[in-house]
């Protein structure tokens, strides 16, 4: 990994911009790019966010709703109008028994008709909405491809496939970034790990972007929890790195945000780690696990992924 200068005119006036998005509250970490790219931007969530309903006693569907709300209420913090949000409302119940049903099948295109059929809606109803913006876009970003959870992996995956089609068809280099979220169970939490190649960029946020951004997070009080336990993480983290002498605070940890362009030629059907047993660590449905051969790279071979 090495960390390059940001392009000098990737928020330059007039840049068009589009975001893909697993879940809402994925896009806050990365609030301040969010504050940079607008005003000519676009964002694209794939789930509805119900996965911790049953955690939460809601209903399903008032849950979600309750999340898109959230994520409507923290971009205007940022800025951005509810014009410029669009939500394809998987849900992630439904995404879940997907995942261990294709891992029971011996391979991807021995599934069952029924997974065949979602994989191909989900695709669909993606690289349906996708395309229009990704082919009025310059710059396309998109959760890293990074093994820390599985959807966040399919709309990285989804988000390539649409780019890279309409570079082709367009003849034209669609710049495409890939953010970073967490891998090995936070372990890595929002960065890049040390093992990755290539080049990372890094943006610090003025005193006002970081203002905003504090006030985006207070947007999601179904996620308090989480955001209290990240608190402590880098917290943590901060108190630790103090014993090489450089310690850091949560606000000078959130006042950093990295990206790093997206490799050319990556195999989706390959682990992001290399090591499938690295991938999405304790994630799993009912207690039966998600794995990337079994799950995420058959919804990729299913996807017409490569």
């Amino acid at each position: 990994m090495k960390e390059v200068p940001v392009p000098p005119d990737l928020f330059s006036p007039g840049t068009r911009h589009l975001f893909v998005f697993a879940h809402q509250d994925d896009e806050i970490p990365f609030a301040g790019i969010l504050q940079r790219a607008m005003p000519h931007a676009e964002a694209v969530w794939m789930t509805n966010g119900d996965g911790l309903a049953p955690m939460a006693g809601m209903a399903q569907d008032e849950y979600a709703a309750l999340r898109e709300n959230e994520s409507i209420a923290a971009m205007a913090v940022l800025g951005w109008p509810r014009k410029n949000l669009t939500f394809l409302r998987w849900s992630e119940l439904a995404l879940y028994p997907l995942f261990i049903s294709l891992s029971k099948a011996p391979t991807a295109q021995t599934a069952q008709a029924d997974d065949r059929r979602l994989v191909a809606s989900v695709a669909g109803s993606m690289e349906e909405c996708l395309t229009p913006k990704v082919e009025q876009a310059d710059v396309v970003w998109a959760q890293a491809w990074q093994g820390g959870h599985p959807e966040h992996d399919i709309a990285h995956f989804l988000a390539a496939k649409v780019v890279k089609d309409v570079s082709l068809r367009q003849n034209r280099r669609i710049r495409f970034f890939e953010l970073p979220s967490y891998e090995l169970t936070v372990l890595v939490p929002l960065r890049f790990g040390p093992w990755k190649r290539g080049p990372v960029h890094r943006i610090r946020l003025s005193d006002e972007e970081f203002r905003r951004k504090e006030a985006a997070f207070t947007a999601y009080r179904t996620q308090e929890w989480a955001i209290r336990a990240f608190r402590r993480i880098i917290g943590a983290y901060g108190m630790l790195s103090a014993l090489r002498l450089k310690p850091f605070t949560f606000r000078k940890f959130g006042s950093e945000e990295q990206f790093a362009p997206v490799p050319q030629g990556r195999s989706y059907l390959r682990s992001p780690h290399g090591f499938p047993r690295l991938d999405y660590i304790r994630e799993d449905y009912l207690g039966q696990p998600v794995t990337f051969p079994g799950s995420v790279a058959r919804f990729v071979e299913l996807a017409g992924g490569e």
